[in-house]
């Protein structure tokens, strides 16, 4: 470990001759009287400051998978944080979770199958903090014994370094329809020395890691073939923070936490920026098994690539990744699991707010919300509405004595115009327009205009008759409060200042309308002094207060739907009110 030196040389000669001088200028009764002062006014040891000391268990020898908390003690992050970290090595014996579960340590490194299969035998441990944002996780097999294909793997000896290597290998296999029944899991060597010597045709492990040591062993690289989970389709959550649940009752033990996740956050920051110097930082921390001196910076290079590639979300459990791993265990597993959470965004948050960083959305609330939203069913709502509305546009066309023409740029601007508008402001991904990548959308605003012009033809009375006007507000206030929905939400789902949810709101639903109204030169309806289309407005202000609301409940992701239905409510209710009761604004904010 290494640790700051003591006071320099210079500084202790200069304190003796300084202590000299005194000495020869006071009697001893005044030295007395001097020493006497100096013992009363030291501080007890109990009153001293003892900075939070935690010891953190790694996953394995030291090596560049752990550059930045290398970097961060001997750069003295730690030390600047106030805190005293210990970097404990681990090693093939070393179970990182377990030495947790037992109180040795008080915060561990592991990967998520590691902890859900502690969770399985009673363990409550929890991720606080995810480092790296992608994986490296691979089965590593030997051509020359006999696997060329996952399926292969049936009925053969595996080498595995953790538990949790058993739960993302079985994934593996069931997805790839491959029985693990027949597998026999046994204990792999440190450095594959069991796959070289072909005790074993395949072991778990990671890309920037085994392979090279084993073709450095004397394996030809054409001998090995590679499976990961990302090629069945599963996700793998790899390096994170974990703790013991009852800790995180501590305000003092959460406090050191935010320390350390910030001290660690700038070693990392350093590492990325700097890989060479980092290289030699991680030499000082332990010997290199490989034979290759290059090994640490090229290891070093391998694993830069899994950070997040903004900094802005470091330590930020993706929560898709996680249920995403989690439906691929068996289902009793997979229940349990689903019940109790393994996994907590509190400590990044109030490491957030430290920073000054937080917004108004919990990471966790936000990724709920853009989850919603990339849904199926949620595309489904977004299409029924934005169609339902274009069906009233065609209604107003026909209404207006329009030809087919004309009904289709009325549906398309009451529809769209909005969703352009707003996609022009907003920028980013919503570029190019997403209607644009599918024409569904186009060819679905078509269709429902000529299904208005043959429902409105087939009426004996025509527009005058109450089906027409009762279908067409119907149809208007049901894709009103459907895009009110989805105009407050992009802003929102992209991360941007909450004041854009209602303005974007509004924007989607009456942008297209004051189009329209332009298009066929009447005064636009939004900016009459009646309240109206300021129903959207109070559904984005409604949405967000919801969802800061549902930021206190950070596993209760149903709360984000709950807000986006009541949201849609909310607008459609006040549409209707405000349109039939006539609401006035105050006299002093318009002339009548």
């Amino acid at each position: 470990m290494l640790r700051a030196s003591g006071t320099a040389p210079g500084a202790q000669e200069t304190e003796v001759v300084l202590m000299q001088r005194l000495l020869d200028r006071l009697s001893l009764g005044r030295i007395l009287v001097l020493l006497l002062a100096l013992l009363c006014a030291a501080p007890s040891p109990r009153a001293e400051s003892v900075s939070p000391h935690l010891r953190l268990q790694l996953m394995w020898y030291h090596q560049s998978q752990f550059a930045g908390y290398y970097v961060a003690e001997f750069e003295h992050y730690f030390r600047q944080e106030g805190i005293d970290v210990d970097l404990l090595e681990g090693g093939a014996d070393i179970d990182p979770l377990l030495r947790l579960q037992r109180g040795e340590v008080e915060v561990a490194l592991s990967w998520l199958d590691n902890a859900i299969a502690a969770d399985s035998k009673g363990a409550r441990l929890i991720n606080v903090a995810q480092i790296f944002s992608g994986s490296g996780q691979q089965l590593i097999c030997r051509f020359s014994a006999g696997i060329h294909s996952l399926a292969d793997v049936a009925g053969k000896k595996v080498g595995i370094s953790w538990p949790g290597d058993r739960v993302t290998v079985s994934a593996m296999l069931r997805a790839a329809g491959v029985d693990a029944a027949g597998v026999t899991w046994v204990k792999r060597s440190a450095h594959g020395e069991d796959l070289v010597d072909g005790t074993v045709p395949c072991i778990s492990g990671v890309s920037y890691n085994e392979p090279w040591w084993v073709v450095d062993a004397g394996v030809p690289e054409m001998d090995l073939v590679t499976f990961s989970p990302g090629d069945y389709g599963l996700a793998h959550v790899e390096e994170g923070l974990y703790v013991r649940e009852q800790s995180l009752e501590s305000p003092e033990f959460r406090n050191a936490l935010v320390k350390l996740l910030r001290a660690v956050k700038r070693g990392w920051a350093y590492a990325k920026a700097e890989p060479v110097p980092t290289s030699n930082i991680v030499r000082l921390f332990g010997s290199d098994p490989s034979k290759n001196s290059s090994f640490p910076k090229a290891m070093l290079d391998s694993v830069i690539p899994l950070l997040p590639d903004n900094f802005d979300n470091f330590g930020v459990l993706d929560i898709d990744a996680y249920d995403r791993m989690v439906a691929a265990l068996p289902y009793s597993q997979s229940v349990r699991v689903k019940r109790s959470p393994l996994w907590t965004h509190s400590v990044i948050r109030q490491l957030r707010a430290s920073e000054q960083s937080a917004t108004v959305l919990t990471d966790a609330t936000q990724q709920y919300l853009r989850m919603t939203v990339g849904s199926t069913l949620f595309l489904v709502f977004v299409y029924a509405g934005i169609w339902i509305f274009a069906f009233a546009g065609g209604l107003m066309g026909i209404e207006a004595g329009y030809n087919l023409i004309g009904r289709i740029a009325l549906g398309a601007l009451s529809c769209m115009g909005g969703g352009v508008l707003r996609d022009l402001l907003l920028g980013g991904d919503r570029l190019p327009f997403p209607w644009l990548a599918s024409p569904g959308l186009p060819i679905g605003v078509l269709a429902v205009v000529l299904m208005a012009s043959l429902w409105a033809a087939l009426l004996s009375e025509k527009t005058a008759s109450p089906a027409f006007q009762v279908t067409k507000r119907t149809a208007e206030t049901v894709g009103y409060a459907a895009l009110s929905v989805l105009g407050a939400v992009a802003p929102l789902a992209m991360g941007l200042p909450w004041l854009w949810a209602p303005f974007c709101a509004w924007l989607t639903c009456s942008g297209g309308g004051v189009l329209r109204d332009i298009l066929t030169g009447r005064e636009p309806r939004s900016f009459r002094a009646k309240l109206f289309d300021e129903a959207a407005i109070v559904g984005g202000v409604w949405l967000v207060a919801f969802l800061v609301f549902s930021n206190h409940f950070e596993h209760n992701r149903w709360l984000v739907t709950v807000g986006l239905v009541t949201t849609g409510l909310l607008v459609g209710a006040l549409r209707q009110y405000w349109g039939r009761r006539e609401v006035w604004y105050p006299n002093w904010l318009h002339h009548r």
